[in-house]
């Protein structure tokens, strides 16, 4: 006989059964029990008509800033399919387009400093907050309301502010002090700008005004109901201005972020 007329062989055959499956399954399961599933078994879910369900948490509204409250209210406007990273990057984080959009308003010795950023933090002298980061922003222009008695020309010290809490929030606060005007030594205007996330992929911006009196004089009312008259249009036109600045960010060729505005009487 040859030598391989002795011998034996193994077959192995797999059966289609539920209990073997479930063995399998067992024998596949990681350490806390969860079974790994592949590609096969979605698509047999998919053919027995199962749906697999997309699980997406919804995150809670980050609520309104407490600060506000004691503002006068200029805006509040909702942008839709924007976070808050993307408001910052476009807005606020760089010279533009803050700068760009000062010179068109016709402000001239011009000067907007870098970001300087503290562990320790800067005060606003105001609100009492302490703020991660701060610039100063200086400008004259051409006055243009007699409103005030004085110069033709007034000059701006703006100190900004800026808080980013990561995805959720970011504030914007500015101290704006005026020179060369009588009586421009007895006030400060505060002016507060927050952005806060709506759901997963929007964000409200609150707006508000206050101007604070460091001493009293005769044209205190005069000069807060003025105040707050110029400031509104200012700042819509400048939100018009960062809208279009994160349109473009986020490569949005027809700058269709979608507005909802919730304007304040």
């Amino acid at each position: 006989d040859s030598e391989f007329d002795v011998g034996f062989s193994l077959g192995l055959y797999l059966e289609d059964s539920t209990d073997v499956k479930e063995l399998v399954s067992l024998v596949v399961a990681d350490e806390d029990g969860i079974a790994i599933e592949d590609e096969e078994t979605e698509q047999q879910a998919s053919i027995e008509g199962e749906e697999i369900p997309e699980v997406t948490d919804i995150l809670p509204d980050v609520p309104p800033d407490i600060v506000m409250s004691r503002m006068e209210p200029i805006f509040t406007k909702k942008l839709k399919n924007v976070s808050i990273e993307d408001y910052y990057t476009a807005g606020w984080a760089d010279h533009a387009p803050y700068r760009p959009w000062l010179e068109k308003k016709g402000s001239f010795d011009l000067l907007v400093s870098d970001w300087d950023f503290s562990e320790s933090g800067f005060e606003n002298p105001w609100s009492n907050e302490t703020f991660p980061q701060k610039r100063i922003v200086k400008f004259k222009f051409k006055r243009t309301t007699h409103l005030y008695i004085g110069p033709p020309v007034a000059g701006v010290t703006q100190t900004q502010y800026c808080l980013k809490d990561g995805n959720d929030k970011c504030v914007l606060m500015m101290t704006v002090e005026m020179d060369g005007i009588p009586y421009s030594d007895s006030f400060a205007v505060e002016v507060r700008w927050v952005a806060r996330r709506i759901g997963n992929r929007d964000i409200v911006i609150d707006a508000g005004v206050f101007v604070r009196f460091m001493k009293s004089n005769m044209f205190a009312n005069k000069i807060k109901n003025g105040a707050l008259s110029e400031t509104k249009p200012i700042h819509l036109d400048l939100f018009d201005v960062i809208k279009e600045a994160i349109s473009s960010v986020k490569n949005d060729a027809n700058g269709g972020i979608e507005v909802d505005s919730e304007e304040p009487d």
